[in-house]
């Protein structure tokens, strides 16, 4: 009797230890913890990515920003920036009022007109300047200007081939193109290099 009972115990003893023993350590680890985990995990596993190097401007490198390239691949200034808008408008009104407008010698109107009556009156009604009506005279006028450096509102003047004569004038207008009072076309607008002009052409001035 006293063996069984001694059995049932060491058994029951046994049984209780070997359970305790076999049981594992509860974790806990809060949402707090286990969210910051996460975050940490999370932020590996993604590299931080660096913002691209910048330099400052007039210094160039591998590492400079687009903006700074495009900057220095801006096109220049338009050399004919220093004549207003205004100016601009207004002669190209008067020009197109015009356009059309037989040749007439010494006439200084629409119902016919000759070169420097033409040139007087556009800029007279663009700048109020006042213009003599003669070729020659006008040829005096303002300053010199190389064919090479032509801005809009430049004066053109023309020579008869062989005496060498200063008998016609233009407006230069830009893009190799100018407005003139023809003998045959009346007041229109032309290629300065077209043969006949390219050939005649003498010389340009600057009154603006």
């Amino acid at each position: 009797m006293k063996r069984k009972f001694f059995r049932f115990f060491v058994i029951l003893s046994l049984l209780f230890l070997g359970c305790a023993g076999l049981r594992p350590k509860p974790v806990f680890v809060s949402k707090k913890a286990s969210s910051g985990n996460k975050t940490v995990q999370a932020s590996r596993s993604k590299p931080v990515q660096q913002a691209p190097e910048t330099v400052a401007s007039g210094h160039s490198g591998k590492n400079s920003t687009p903006a700074l390239h495009e900057k220095s691949k801006m096109p220049p200034k338009d050399k004919s920036a220093r004549v207003s808008l205004q100016f601009r408008q207004k002669m190209m009104r008067a020009v197109e009022d015009y356009l059309g407008t037989p040749y007439k010698w010494g006439g200084e109107g629409y119902d016919g007109i000759d070169c420097s009556g033409f040139v007087m009156l556009v800029y007279k009604r663009a700048d109020g300047l006042e213009m003599p009506h003669s070729v020659a005279k006008q040829a005096r006028l303002g300053k010199p200007v190389p064919k090479g450096d032509l801005e809009f509102g430049d004066l053109l003047f023309f020579r008869k081939p062989g005496n060498g004569q200063i008998y016609h004038v233009g407006i230069y207008l830009g893009n190799g193109n100018f407005t003139h009072a023809s003998t045959g076309n009346g007041v229109t607008i032309s290629k300065l290099s077209e043969r006949y002009y390219r050939d005649r052409f003498a010389f340009a001035r600057r009154v603006k």
